[in-house]
């Protein structure tokens, strides 16, 4: 069973794209996608369900791109999750009731542990990355 898709760590790692990168200018879709190793057309749809979940904002325009929406110590990797799990297609499934019990026991705990890291949080882990580097790389998202 996976509690944490895939779909919700790569929304995450985007996240902290964005707040790494969106401090001159908004971070484009494609300079992430770049970034994650994931397609464009992927990214859009995870990227479209965090402006909608209020995760980021979409700026448009020729320098147009992805911001946070609120600040950094206020996003919650819970609240990333929680964003993407509203698509039907992040739901788990349990075919027995003993296993929906434990299911349910590990998914609170999970929420729990990912409502207490910030996206400050990672953006701290990450940045001493990027300045050993020089700022040339911005380090790794790896959770």
């Amino acid at each position: 069973m996976q509690f944490i898709s895939q779909k919700t760590m790569v929304a995450i790692e985007s996240v902290l794209d964005v707040a790494l990168h969106s401090s001159v200018m908004p971070a484009r879709s494609r300079a992430i996608c770049e970034r994650q190793g994931v397609s464009l057309r992927y990214l859009e749809t995870i990227l479209q369900a965090l402006v909608k979940g209020g995760i980021l904002r979409s700026v448009r325009g020729p320098k147009g791109g992805y911001v946070l929406a609120s600040d950094r110590r206020k996003i919650t990797l819970e609240d990333i999750r929680s964003c993407i799990a509203a698509n039907k297609d992040e739901v788990v499934i349990c075919h027995s009731a003993a296993l929906d019990q434990v299911a349910d026991v590990v998914d609170k705990a999970i929420s729990k542990t990912l409502s207490q890291v910030t996206i400050q949080d990672l953006y701290d882990r990450t940045m001493p990355e990027s300045v050993e580097n020089d700022g040339k790389d911005a380090g790794s998202f790896a959770i």
